[in-house]
């Protein structure tokens, strides 16, 4: 339980500083034990900048006191000294970087209360310590310079009978006239990875789901827009795919893929609930812009590095989804916000065309920067002849605010340092504009550290809020030219492999859909692809090239399974016999399909074989869904024997269809007769039949020529013996 707080004498506090070697002269890491059982901070300055008064105003510290130990640390005193007068950006920067107790010399003691707590183990407290400001001596500080003050704070503590102290030190700017104010713009991120590829209602995963629900990261970070005060000015960054996805989800109609088939997705009341409150801090925060990236946020430089293109538009339906989901809200679509805030002249050139008129950019991607820093807008004129306006963040103020909102830094407590630097750019060169982002894939652990540094930046006695929008068309802010935008600047790429995926895809794409019979067929297959596409280019991949390279995958796979399942089915046996020279081929195609496709199947020989002479000529077929038809195809032999042949089925644009190499070897064997061939077997015939007329010629000629018979003998005349004796 916090004791009430006891008065420092002033003399105790001068000899605590000026107690030698121990203190004074060195750095807190080496006054401190190597293991300090305590840390201290100070984690709020209110005012962050004091008001212009002689009447003396209350300032308040408040320090956090962590124990690290498993035992409790009393805290005895906690005292402060204002530090010497900061009067430029390298002694600001040098502070900041190596702190050091204040000179013993120039020391200013505070007659300020302090805290005699403890500290319960394992657990940390808020202390406060109450001084006064004014710009005459007082018994508090005297703000008598313009400059930063630095505050030096010393907590004596006692922990396991050791007695010991910490240090820290805080920044507040000191003003001893009114200031001009600077005008500030913030751009605040409601940005995720896209979540879906094809289709609408199909997510990739269910994790949005949480990202929005209480304690998830955007809704911690809408927390934010609704918990700054509504007469504070913000440009809120969103992407329309975004918000169609939870419009999607807050329908009750949507599912996710897990590795056992699709599932209900769970996210719809939390989506709805989101989307209810993104529409009430738009109704309650009048001042606040709300802005669209072109469709999935793409990596537009990188794209426009690798020669491909983005589109910003939505398809109707989406279009009306994302309308309905904002309440009849139209977002503007003004202001660009690339990822890496740089971009080469060509990427400028796109957004332009697009309808981009102010691009945010860092200083580091300009060359010919100028110092001091001039204000933000620069205007520019794009390669294409168009004029627009650069916003230009600083890289020292982005990196700060960066280390705030880290939810693994120290938050609030290099606010006062944020502050310190942009109060002491007004006091040096007077009030500027200025434009802060955070990073565009921030978290925040705590929503009340973002917002404490929004409004310490945007409503102070050095600085005013405005949008980035009615900054371009504020008169009053001066333009500056802060040179051209750098070509060897080292910008975040999408993966080689993956462009070459999603080059491929939207190459192949035109040719693929022409062999659907109606069109209206082609027109429904292609319609979600363009868009898949694009949330495979999307900025929030740029440093998860692994899941990138998943979805451009899959978009390949969809196109060849689609290509393969068109192909020539290869005979049984593998080979045809043709008897005649002109001759059609029987070719089996099948379509896997449920849809009408028109085909061309073209036969060539391979390697140039002599045996078939027909030209490169694909025949056109149209192809019932699901079926499997034997077309024929015109074949000109010029040989008999075998013939090796290729088909091939194509797209009526030519995209080869089938799997793998696309080509499917025939063999035919021709028994077909050639025109020597028919010569040879006309002479043949006619000589047979020659061969067969002088045949029957000689048989007659040898029947005439043959000898009569012979005539038969006559008859003996009879004789007796009797006549003789």
């Amino acid at each position: 339980m916090r004791k009430p707080f006891s008065r420092v004498a002033v003399p105790l506090l001068v000899a605590a500083l000026t107690a030698g070697p121990a203190l004074i002269g060195t750095t807190p890491a080496q006054a401190q034990p190597a293991a300090p059982p305590l840390s201290m901070s100070v984690i709020d300055v209110s005012p962050n900048t004091p008001d212009v008064t002689t009447k003396p105003r209350p300032l308040t510290f408040t320090i956090q006191l962590v124990n690290h130990t498993a035992a409790p640390v009393h805290i005895s005193t906690i005292s402060v000294a204002r530090g010497d007068p900061i009067g430029s950006t390298d002694a600001l920067n040098s502070a900041i970087s190596k702190p050091t107790a204040p000179s013993s010399q120039l020391v200013s003691p505070l007659s300020a209360t302090a805290d005699d707590v403890t500290v319960p183990a394992k657990n940390s407290i808020d202390a406060t310590i109450k001084t006064t400001t004014a710009t005459v001596a007082h018994d508090g500080v005297c703000l008598c310079h313009d400059a930063i003050y630095p505050f030096w704070f010393i907590g004596s503590y006692t922990a396991d009978g050791t007695s010991g102290e910490i240090t820290t030190q805080t920044f507040v700017p000191s003003f001893t006239k009114s200031p001009g104010k600077s005008k500030v713009s913030w751009l605040w991120p409601l940005l995720d990875r896209p979540h879906r590829l094809l289709r609408s209602e199909v997510f990739l995963d269910d994790v949005l789901a949480g990202e929005v629900s209480p304690g998830g990261r955007l809704y911690r970070l809408l927390q934010v827009v609704q918990q700054v005060s509504a007469d504070v000015p913000m440009t809120v960054v969103t992407d329309p795919d975004l918000i169609d996805e939870l419009a999607v989800m807050a329908g009750g109609h949507y599912f996710v893929n897990t590795p056992h088939g699709k599932v209900p997705g769970t996210g719809s009341a939390a989506a709805r609930q989101w989307l209810a409150t993104l529409r009430h801090v738009l109704r309650d925060h009048p001042l606040v812009r709300l802005v669209f990236t072109p469709f999935a946020d793409p990596a537009v430089d990188s794209l426009t590095r690798a020669g491909m293109s983005w589109s910003v538009g939505l398809d109707p339906q989406a279009r009306q989804r994302v309308t309905d989901a904002l309440g009849g809200r139209t977002p503007l679509s003004d202001v660009a916000w690339p990822a890496g805030r740089s971009l080469s002249p060509g990427t400028l050139s796109q957004l332009v065309l697009q309808g981009a008129n102010t691009v945010v950019v860092g200083d580091s991607a300009l060359t010919g920067e100028v110092s001091p820093a001039p204000n933000a807008l620069a205007p520019v004129t794009t390669t294409a002849g168009s004029p627009a306006t650069l916003a230009v963040t600083s890289t020292d103020i982005q990196r700060s605010v960066a280390q705030i909102l880290d939810p693994s830094g120290d938050g609030l407590t290099l606010l006062p340092e944020l502050v310190a630097r942009l109060a002491l750019r007004n006091m040096l060169d007077g009030p500027r504009y200025l434009v802060i982002t955070p990073p565009r894939e921030l978290d925040v652990a705590d929503p009340a550290v973002a917002v404490r540094t929004i409004e310490a930046t945007a409503h102070s006695t050095w600085s005013s809020p405005i949008t980035v929008e009615d900054a371009v068309t504020d008169e009053s802010i001066a333009r500056a030219a802060r040179g051209r935008l750098s070509t060897t600047v080292r910008r975040p790429q999408l993966g080689p492999h993956l462009l070459a995926d999603l080059r491929a895809v939207s190459g192949e794409l035109p040719l693929l859909i022409t062999f659907f019979h109606d069109s209206a067929v082609g027109t429904h297959f292609a319609a979600p692809v363009p868009a898949a596409v694009q949330r495979a280019e999307s900025s929030s991949l740029l440093g998860d090239h692994a899941r990138a390279s998943t979805m451009g995958e899959r978009l390949v796979q969809m196109i060849n399974r689609t290509r393969g399942a068109v192909y020539i089915q290869r005979p049984t046996n593998g080979t045809y016999t043709l008897t005649s020279k002109d001759s059609l081929l029987p070719i089996t195609v099948v379509n896997r399909l449920g849809a009408e496709i028109d085909v061309q199947v073209s036969i060539d020989a391979t390697d140039g074989d002599a045996g078939l002479s027909n030209p490169n000529t694909d025949y056109p077929f149209t192809i019932k869904p699901n079926s499997k038809v034997q077309v024929h195809v015109p074949l000109h032999l010029t040989r008999v024997g075998r013939i090796q042949l290729i088909a091939r089925v194509r797209t009526p644009a030519g995209l080869p269809l089938g799997y793998g190499k696309r080509e499917t070897p025939l063999s035919v064997r021709s028994t077909a007769i050639g025109t020597i061939g028919v010569i040879i077997t006309i002479l043949a015939a006619i000589a047979l039949v020659l061969a067969v007329i002088l045949r029957q010629v000689r048989r007659i000629r040898r029947r005439n020529h043959t000898a009569p018979p012979e005539e038969p003998m006559p008859p003996v005349a009879a004789t007796t013996a009797s006549g003789v004796q």
